[in-house]
């Protein structure tokens, strides 16, 4: 089966300690082909840049794509155009999968569903990572998952304004999750309107929702996230991405719109207006 990866990038080595490096290292273990890997860049700054070209160098097998705008929805549209493959694999470059056979498993979803995300979510203890990512590489490469789990532990839900971890500890379409490209195509992608960070994994999830049904659940598959602060940027654009959303919703007599109860399995997920 060929499958692509795409992963979305932006400022990584500054913002995320270079974790984009330790995605590469744990996509190279796993026990399957993989088909193509796109690793699409939202207008990170020139030192970003200068880094991941050596990055590039590297990875001859990957393709790197440089946008000018920080567009995370029109960057996964460029992945998804730059690839042939029809099973379609979204990772955020601050997510590792720490198991040499997650994508074995994953692959065993694709083969009877439409699309599927909310894997368990791991985070790593703050500040773990940039001191130690040299062992974290390390440890990945030699498969040692019992040491890996052991550095990850749920942040307070504070971390990033939460009230609980409920949002937090499964991943999301984009964080990581799998869609069909036939499916893709025919909501038309993911929606460019969102700047910056924040929302167009919302909107995804609603629109195949709305036309598909319900997603097939990655919960018996874990991954590592790397645990990060988000700047007072972050939430400026997410506080307007979501305003963006709710006008969405509007359009589609939407009054609100669960998430997370998509991501448990449960029921009421929308009111209409």
């Amino acid at each position: 089966m060929e499958i692509a990866i795409i992963i979305l990038t932006h400022n990584n080595l500054t913002s995320k300690h270079g974790s984009l490096e330790s995605l590469l290292i744990s996509l190279s273990i796993q026990n399957i082909d993989i088909s193509e890997i796109v690793i699409v860049d939202n207008c990170s700054n020139s030192a970003n840049i200068k880094w991941l070209k050596l990055l590039e160098k590297k990875c001859l097998r990957v393709n790197f794509i440089y946008l000018n705008t920080n567009n995370i929805a029109l960057g996964r549209n460029i992945g998804i155009k730059e690839t042939r493959a029809q099973n379609l694999i979204f990772i955020d470059d601050d997510t590792i999968l720490f198991k040499k056979d997650t994508l074995y498993e994953l692959i065993k979803y694709t083969s009877g569903g439409l699309y599927g995300y909310s894997a368990n979510r791991l985070w790593t203890s703050n500040n773990w990572y940039e001191k130690h990512k040299s062992i974290f590489d390390e440890k990945l490469k030699n498969n040692e998952t019992d040491f890996l789990k052991s550095i990850c532990s749920l942040p307070s839900p504070k971390l990033r304004n939460k009230k609980n971890m409920r949002h937090l500890s499964r991943t999301y379409i984009g964080n990581f999750g799998f869609a069909k490209r036939i499916i893709l195509d025919q909501i038309g992608g993911w929606n460019e309107n969102f700047i910056g960070y924040g929302a167009e994994d919302d909107l995804m999830a609603i629109d195949l929702f709305l036309k598909f049904g319900k997603p097939i659940l990655l919960s018996n598959i874990e991954v590592i996230h790397i645990s990060h602060l988000l700047n007072e940027i972050n939430y400026n654009e997410l506080n307007a991405n979501r305003e963006k959303l709710s006008e969405i919703l509007k359009t589609k007599g939407i009054k609100e719109f669960h998430t997370g109860r998509l991501m448990y399995d449960e029921d009421d997920v929308y009111k209409l207006i």
